[in-house]
């Protein structure tokens, strides 16, 4: 089993300690700058981080060379220690081997040490993981998967100001707007799936704005730029994942999150739900 970054931070500080040791896990990894080693090495610094923490160690650049600059990626990686030509040893991050690989949820490798607000990023967590609809975990899973997306989502400002024009903004607009549809919802409906299904499409109600912001904008048709991007486009393979989950969910989903990009509000109320929330939160 994989280890958090929190967990591997006291030995990478301390190197001593690290003796037989194996540190193994899977994070968020980004390269942060570079240099050359006392042999004339290429040489990286490589920030890894998960919902815990985050850490920054040296790497060799040739096995780090596909990692990107900016938002990162996700990677398996075991630290080993290396001693310098002072006999002091430091800790280097390797792509970890096949046979290491470990598995952890999308929602573990948010990058909360990045996030202007980490207790937004582990009140998303927490949201997620309360909801009792498998099929809803699944699709949230799959749409954090996206390292791009995730970091957007945590980092980026309300995209209409008012009460969150900072950064981080727009994941606090978002779970303020989740939230609220889901206590409206607690009110008039006793059905668990319809409850959860209303508050996810608050959560994602802004989805578009984040797609607009990423490198995929480029997919998108310019005139399509100016409207909302239908929830079932922005998430098209998270979408077809919940439905081979729970087809019933996938269908309650669509009905509202439908209703919601097209304006029903009237014919769906818990799509009104979370336009008259959405609008009271900035």
């Amino acid at each position: 089993m994989g280890l958090t970054i929190e967990e591997v931070k006291p030995f990478l500080e301390e190197p001593e300690y690290a003796v037989d040791r194996v540190l193994v896990g899977r994070y968020r990894v980004q390269r942060v700058g570079g240099g050359l080693a006392s042999d004339g090495r290429r040489i990286v610094k490589l920030e890894c981080s998960d919902i815990t923490g985050t850490v920054t160690v040296l790497a060799w650049a040739d096995d780090w060379s596909r990692v990107p600059h900016s938002r990162g990626q996700h990677s398996d990686v075991v630290f080993e220690f290396v001693p310098d030509q002072n006999e002091r040893t430091h800790p280097v991050a390797r792509p970890a081997p096949d046979a290491m690989r470990t598995e952890r949820r999308s929602l573990e490798l948010l990058p909360a040490g990045r996030a202007p607000n980490p207790e937004d990023v582990y009140r998303l967590a927490q949201l997620v993981d309360s909801l009792k609809v498998p099929a809803y975990r699944t699709f949230l899973d799959a749409c954090f998967a996206d390292p791009e997306f995730a970091w957007l989502f945590v980092t980026l400002p309300a995209f209409r100001g008012g009460d969150y024009p900072e950064q981080g903004g727009f994941l606090a607009h978002s779970l303020e707007v989740a939230n609220g549809v889901g206590a409206l919802a607690e009110n008039f409906e006793s059905y668990v799936m319809v409850r959860e299904a209303a508050t996810i499409v608050g959560l994602l109600h802004d989805v578009s704005e984040v797609v607009l912001a990423s490198s995929e904008k480029h997919f998108i048709p310019f005139g399509a730029r100016t409207r909302r991007l239908p929830m079932s486009s922005a998430f098209s393979g998270a979408v077809e994942r919940m439905r081979d989950v729970d087809e019933e969910a996938y269908g309650v989903f669509r009905v509202i999150a439908d209703a919601y990009d097209e304006g029903e509000y009237f014919l769906v109320p818990l799509a009104g739900a979370v336009r008259a929330v959405d609008r009271l939160s900035i």
